[in-house]
């Protein structure tokens, strides 16, 4: 059976990952040693963390889920940036929403640019660091 990966604006179950099941499930796929915290679950090509919904066929963005527990809302519409520029970070400490403006400045000011690349299934956008 084939999950569908969720666009970013696909709601959050807050009841579902509020639960404290939910809650175990998600932080022992997380190594939380170093300063960022990196999903060590399921990654997307782009590095991204992604977990199952409970009941669902779709999976959600490890660090929107994060984002979520901690502040208990659904970013909703929102992105969910990565101060640390590291999309497999869960940590809390690292994540704030802002919108897809807020994200194109800070690729930016962290020195990256997006180029078409290809892969072996097609043309796919990659991050280019200087």
């Amino acid at each position: 059976m084939k999950v569908a990966n969720a666009p970013a604006s696909t709601p959050i179950p807050l009841d579902v990952i509020l639960g404290e099941e939910f809650m175990l499930r998600f932080w022992a796929k997380v190594d939380r040693s170093g300063e960022c915290w990196i999903w060590q679950g399921s990654k997307d090509r782009q590095g991204y963390g992604r977990i199952k919904s409970p009941g669902k066929r779709v999976n959600l963005k490890a660090h929107r889920v994060a984002y979520a527990m901690v502040h208990e809302r659904d970013p909703g519409e929102d992105l969910v940036l990565h101060g640390c520029d590291n999309p497999s970070c869960c940590n809390p400490l690292h994540l704030e929403a802002g919108t897809h403006s807020d994200n194109m400045s800070e690729m930016y000011a962290h020195g990256r640019r997006w180029s078409r690349m290809p892969l072996a299934d097609g043309y796919t956008m990659t991050a280019i660091r200087p």
